[in-house]
């Protein structure tokens, strides 16, 4: 299985609202790093994607 996110967005949480674009340029890289500040929904992000890749979301 293959996962391309091309896009995070973020409004409404307790982190500033961002828009990060992981295809900007004309040559994008196959490894996308994302380095935030705490408190900026890096591990909620994670488990969201943990969970909609095992069946968790559904319950």
């Amino acid at each position: 299985m293959k996962i391309k996110v091309f896009l995070l967005k973020t409004e409404g949480l307790r982190c500033p609202d961002m828009k990060i674009n992981l295809l900007s340029g004309v040559n994008p890289a196959h490894v996308s790093l994302i380095q935030m500040p705490n408190g900026t929904a890096k591990t909620t992000t994670l488990s969201l994607i943990r969970a909609a890749m095992n069946g968790e979301a559904n319950k």
